[in-house]
């Protein structure tokens, strides 16, 4: 089930999502080991999906 959420910023903080969106930071090491780690579940998923074919 999807839901949906209404968060209101700040124009501060509006700004400021605006500003990385066009403009995206580097990752930092810890966005770097948690794309590493759910890239390796999803391809340990996908694993177990393909063996019970």
């Amino acid at each position: 089930m999807k839901t949906e959420e209404i968060v209101k910023l700040s124009n501060q903080d509006r700004d400021l999502v605006m500003t990385e969106l066009e403009n995206p930071s580097e990752p930092n090491d810890s966005l770097k080991e948690l794309f590493k780690s759910s890239s390796k579940e999803k391809q340990n998923k996908d694993n177990k999906e393909i063996e019970t074919q």
